[in-house]
């Protein structure tokens, strides 16, 4: 199993055991039922394919034991099976749903929302560790309101939810809504042309259960849609996103609300690239380090966009968070100031603004791509095709800038073995 950070998980061992359908006071091996949902089942009892519940509003919850370490199994067919019934995962929690149920039932599986209300996968007041098998292996699509939603409360499950290998796409709302207070990994997701495409607003105004959003790809194929990122909406997230590609075709990269906490939300090892608006936005302070931030000089209409925006000009040395991070191209729009927070070990390069919060010099960082006659209206597959590493001879120090730097080696990364 993937070790993610200590913080994340030291509270999370029931959780992930039960993921294995064990409890640590039970270790005995249990008789596993797999139960099915085929648009081919005949809706009897869900025991087999041929009898499996022909539409995911029809699973029987009741049935299915994550003590007894039971499953759930959605078909795909051969190529491709769709659903238009909203999944709402009831029962006792805990169980795992996944895809690619043997040979002739591999395809790729579609939740298909055709505009209805939704969500389209609704986690209400339990645990859950749904997994695609593969990138894009579940779709969740066309929803008026949000692809997946969780919004378990504090104290009704105190472990986490795993969401793996989904993609999230075109939906009203959101792609992913969490409105957990326990904690929410998301892992090689595909999230894409939502309104915004990763809401979170934790319920209680305490928040103490950190989520993890890493390896994903976060993006929209049109630059005028205004897709949002990611989106803290509310008071005291506590969320680490890790080793994301965020963008392009995005109008806001991250989106911080003025919350009283922000410093307990990191961005760390992300690529941002080319945000119409700003690809770091925050109405109050900022916390990021590890990253690569690549901006034409203005978006496709001319206008100038940010590389860094901070709102709050109250109190900016409190909003100084900024560590080991390279800057190409953008406005820095942060409040002028004294820094008692710590910025440092950063590099910028066609910056404007008030670079001096990022550093005294510029030196162009050098990517493998050469970034330098990329023009505003610079295409969207170009951005995506390129590659940000750092060449041999690049001037920046070892350890800054983001280990992930393209696209591609994202993809790739979906695509190992893992899980």
């Amino acid at each position: 199993m993937k070790r993610y950070s200590k913080g994340l998980l030291k509270n999370s061992m029931v959780t992930m055991l039960g993921v294995a359908g064990l409890t640590l006071t039970n270790l005995a091996p249990a008789q596993a039922d797999n139960y099915y949902v085929s648009k081919n089942g005949d809706n009897s009892d869900g025991k087999s394919w041929k009898t499996a519940w022909n539409e995911l509003d029809q699973v029987v919850w009741e049935k299915l034991k994550s003590s007894s370490n039971d499953k759930l199994i959605i078909d795909g067919g051969e190529n491709q099976m769709v659903y238009h019934k909203p999944l709402r995962v009831g029962g006792s929690g805990g169980i795992p749903i996944v895809t690619m149920g043997g040979t002739g039932h591999n395809g790729q599986v579609v939740i298909d929302g055709l505009g209805q209300q939704g969500p389209g996968i609704d986690v209400p007041n339990v645990g859950v560790f749904i997994n695609g098998g593969r990138r894009g292996g579940l779709v969740v699509k066309g929803w008026e309101l949000d692809g997946v939603r969780l919004s378990e409360k504090s104290g009704n499950f105190e472990g986490a939810s795993i969401l793996i290998n989904l993609e999230l796409t075109n939906n009203g709302r959101s792609g992913i809504h969490l409105e957990s207070d326990s904690e929410v990994i998301a892992d090689k997701c595909i999230i894409h042309d939502n309104a915004t495409n990763v809401l979170i607003e934790p319920s209680s105004a305490f928040h103490f259960n950190p989520s993890l959003i890493t390896r994903c790809w976060i993006y929209s194929t049109n630059y005028f849609r205004f897709n949002e990122g990611v989106r803290m909406a509310t008071s005291n997230p506590d969320c680490k996103i890790e080793k994301c590609v965020i963008g392009p075709g995005l109008r806001r990269g991250f989106v911080f609300a003025e919350v009283s906490d922000w410093h307990r939300t990191k961005i760390s090892n992300c690529l941002l690239i080319n945000a119409t608006r700003s690809n770091v936005a925050s109405g109050r302070g900022l916390n990021i380090s590890n990253v690569t931030s690549f901006m034409t000089k203005a978006d496709p209409n001319g206008i100038t966009h940010d590389c860094l925006t901070v709102k709050n000009v109250q109190n900016p040395s409190e909003t100084n968070n900024v560590e080991s991070s390279i800057f190409y191209g953008g406005v820095v729009r942060v409040p002028v100031g004294p820094g008692a927070g710590t910025t440092r070990f950063n590099t910028q390069y066609r910056t404007t603004g008030n670079t001096a919060y990022l550093g005294s010099t510029m030196q162009d960082p050098l990517f493998v791509t050469d970034v330098s006659k990329f023009s505003d209206r610079v295409s969207l597959d170009q951005l995506i095709q390129a590659d940000f590493a750092l060449r041999k001879d690049s001037p920046v120090p070892a350890g800054s800038g983001s280990s992930m730097s393209s696209v591609a080696q994202l993809l790739a990364e979906i695509d190992g073995r893992g899980w």
